[in-house]
């Protein structure tokens, strides 16, 4: 179909341009007035108990709490192996199948080099407000320390040698997200058009498929006219030659 063609599909179908403009410019309006999002975002870290060797608990760093950290993280999201990514920075806003609620051991490496080698978990938290992501923040800081002391009773720690946490900052930071009002008002737009321009040329092909004569009126008359057969020409006598 040639742009010429799709031009009279839409003059002859304008009904269906039209449906499609009231459709989408009320979507594109809706979508250039995205609500904000808030996210919360602190660390949770893991200080192996002190002792005479290692006074401060900050410093101390053992592969054991780190493992300890990766435990309590796969105790709560289950035994799905997480995305990786490239950046710590990374926030649970638009991230799938996470929910709003985000908790991961820090990944000093890559994505494809991934490195473990700090014993802090990142928590992210989303709402719709402030006040719920703040919430969120304080249910999900419950549930770390929860799970914690369910393992260590389970492994029979002595309350001496408990593992502890602290959170960094605490309160956790709270950051107001707002997405692309053009971006969004222009996708919403382009996508309407698409439909639109799909179910026009969608209808165009039916017709010429319910079309009972197939092809259009001049080429069926043109296809009509008797073809004239080709004139012989008789064979003329050849002369004889002159004595």
């Amino acid at each position: 179909m040639t742009l010429a063609d799709l031009l009279h599909a839409l003059r002859r179908r304008w009904p269906v341009l039209l449906i499609g403009l009231l459709v989408t410019l009320p979507l594109a309006s809706l979508a250039a007035k995205p609500a904000p999002v808030y996210d919360a975002r602190t660390q949770v870290v893991f200080m192996a108990p002190s002792s005479l060797d290692n006074p401060n608990e900050l410093v101390t760093q053992a592969e054991s709490v780190i493992i300890t950290a990766g435990i309590v993280a796969k105790r709560i999201n289950g035994a799905t192996r997480p995305l990786l990514y490239g950046s710590p920075e990374v926030d649970a806003v638009g991230v799938p199948d996470v929910g709003d609620t985000w908790i991961q051991l820090l990944n000093t490496g890559t994505q494809w080099v991934p490195a473990f080698d700090e014993q802090v978990l990142l928590v992210d938290t989303v709402g719709a407000t402030r006040e719920e992501a703040a919430a969120k923040m304080d249910a999900a800081i419950t549930r770390i320390h929860t799970v914690l002391n369910q393992l260590q009773r389970e492994q029979h720690v002595a309350p001496i040698n408990d593992i502890t946490t602290i959170s960094s900052p605490d309160p956790a930071r709270i950051t107001r997200i707002e997405g692309s009002r053009p971006r969004a008002a222009g996708m919403t737009a382009a996508i309407g058009l698409f439909v639109t321009l799909t179910a026009v040329i969608a209808l165009e092909v039916r017709r010429g498929a319910r079309s009972p004569n197939g092809p259009s009126p001049e080429v069926r008359r043109s296809a009509a006219r008797p073809v004239p057969a080709p004139v012989r020409v008789a064979d003329e006598p050849v002369p004889e030659p002159v004595r």
